[in-house]
């Protein structure tokens, strides 16, 4: 349902998230409005969209899903606005100068003739530029949060999205909206995604594509992996776009793009030697994979110690420590002190552990 009415007074207001309690003067009384709701000030008008819910400790209160704020038209509002502490340098006492000298003209002063609040008693040019400045500011940042929120956007992922990209955002979503998961933790390419259709991006858009690539190789990342086959990937790309085009069609548009991206090295193709599929992997992967096979090798020193030297010491281990290995685990023993680099491994009960206290 759908409440309306001017706001009277801020209960609670938390400027990270946007949460607010606030009274509302509505056709029915005041009532308490609880929700999501940057930007909220006295004296503004709020229309929003909701439900009443039962509170334990404060009864009835109207709990908001969607909002649209209004700036205040009459001087009461305006005043109330202007005195909510809001916009920062700007008290009650100076508000109510401030309209005095306005009146209703006062908001429109204030964001297209802001030198003119120098007229006001208290206020040096350089301050009225600020003022201006800050009030600019509000209004930008509570129309993105509210633009961004017809997206399905929280309240706390926009302004995350606001404090990343500011005005910028508009042109972002309008041209490719998958930048904003490359910049702003928190918001992946299904949040994105959502966003580019809504906002008529093509289902084949090179930007669709290549985010979606990205995206495959990072969850495949997120298991473990280094690198996906080629052919693993178009299927999960595939399947994550589910476009109505010809499979071998939309094959032919995935791989046309993965050329350009290995082009550009925004992703590295490896075709190991004896295998006929490639592997596709970040540039972040490869060169930790490169870095890794790099120092393995740097470590990858044989030597051939006394084999009754060795024998020795391992009947010394046995007699300090109390543990008995047995054939198995004497053979690991000789081949880890004869090479930089071992490789320990088997199930659980085998022994791995016996074996590294005796290295």
């Amino acid at each position: 349902m759908v409440q309306e009415g001017y706001i009277s007074k801020i209960i609670y207001q938390n400027e990270d998230n946007g949460y607010a309690v606030f009274v509302v003067e509505t056709n029915e009384g005041d009532e308490i409005f609880v929700g999501n709701v940057p930007g909220v000030a006295e004296g503004m008008y709020i229309q929003a969209d909701g439900e009443y819910v039962h509170h334990p400790q404060y009864d009835i209160q109207f709990k908001v899903v969607t909002a649209e704020l209004s700036m205040p038209s009459d001087i009461e509002g305006i005043t109330r606005f202007l005195g909510s502490g809001i916009i920062k340098g700007i008290g009650e006492a100076l508000a109510k100068r401030i309209v005095k000298k306005f009146g209703d003209d006062t908001l429109r002063i204030i964001d297209e003739e802001p030198e003119r609040l120098a007229e006001v008693r208290g206020i040096s040019i350089n301050m009225a530029e600020k003022i201006a400045v800050r009030y600019s500011e509000n209004r930008s940042y509570r129309n993105i949060i509210m633009f961004l929120s017809r997206y399905g956007i929280s309240v706390k992922l926009a302004m995350k999205i606001y404090a990343e990209f500011g005005d910028e955002i508009y042109n972002i979503i309008r041209k490719n909206p998958y930048r904003i998961a490359d910049h702003v933790p928190g918001i992946g390419f299904k949040t994105v995604d959502s966003i580019a259709m809504q906002s008529g991006i093509s289902v084949d858009s090179e930007f669709r594509i290549s985010s979606a690539i990205y995206y495959v190789l990072n969850q495949s990342m997120g298991l473990g992996h280094m690198y996906v086959p080629e052919n693993m990937l178009f299927a999960k790309v595939y399947e994550l776009l589910a476009p109505d085009m010809e499979e071998e069609e939309f094959r032919n548009r995935i791989l046309k793009i993965l050329d350009d991206m290995v082009m550009d090295r925004r992703v590295i193709l490896e075709q190991p030697d004896g295998e006929e599929e490639p592997h596709i992997y970040t540039r972040w992967n490869y060169r930790l994979e490169l870095d890794s096979a790099r120092r393995l090798l740097g470590l990858k020193l044989d030597y051939e110690p006394d084999e009754s030297e060795v024998l020795e010491a391992i009947k010394h281990v046995e007699e300090e420590t109390e543990m008995k290995l047995d054939d198995s685990q004497i053979s690991a023993v000789k081949l880890a002190v004869s090479s930089g680099v071992s490789v320990i491994t088997g199930g659980p009960g085998t022994g791995k552990t016996t074996i590294i206290n005796a290295i």
